[in-house]
């Protein structure tokens, strides 16, 4: 019994780091112009023949979720100075848990979110805890821009 909770352990933990560098990666080249809109949805993917596909809007989030996640990000010392400072909420993607009881019902339930605050300078993501009003900073990543490409296809000029 403890190796199986080991084992599920380790693959919410997997899970988790995924989606946060999959949110990480596709906004981490935002806009540089301030903005408080976002689109509130969950994004699956299906995966086609070659594990490639596109990407379908599944869930959407209501209006009430999103106000719960901006009040506990504001609350928070930390995440409440950034948007002071100007970092702006690129997204707010719920983690989804399916529960089955004795009778094989399942209901979900969105206790956590990942949000991506980011300014033209920096990512910053968040696992934002609904039921214990915590915010906990799962990465950073400081945004450098190049003038050239440097990559191997092209020759040096």
């Amino acid at each position: 019994m403890e190796t199986k909770n080991i084992v599920i352990g380790i693959i919410v933990i997997a899970v988790v780091a995924a989606m946060a560098g999959y949110v990480i990666s596709s906004h981490a080249q935002a806009t540089t112009t301030q903005t408080t809109t976002y689109q509130p949805q969950v994004l699956l993917r299906y995966h086609g023949k070659f594990g490639r596909g596109s990407v379908l809007s599944a869930v959407e989030v209501s209006p009430e979720y999103n106000s719960t996640v901006l009040n506990i990000l504001r609350s928070n010392s930390e995440t409440s100075q950034l948007m002071n400072q100007g970092y702006s909420i690129v997204a707010i993607r719920p983690l989804i848990k399916a529960y089955v009881d004795a009778n094989g019902d399942v209901s979900f339930k969105a206790t956590q979110s990942i949000v991506v605050l980011s300014n033209s300078t920096a990512v910053y993501t968040y696992l934002v805890d609904i039921s214990n009003n915590s915010v906990n900073l799962i990465s950073y990543h400081s945004l450098i821009y190049r003038q050239e490409c440097m990559c191997p296809c092209k020759t040096p000029r």
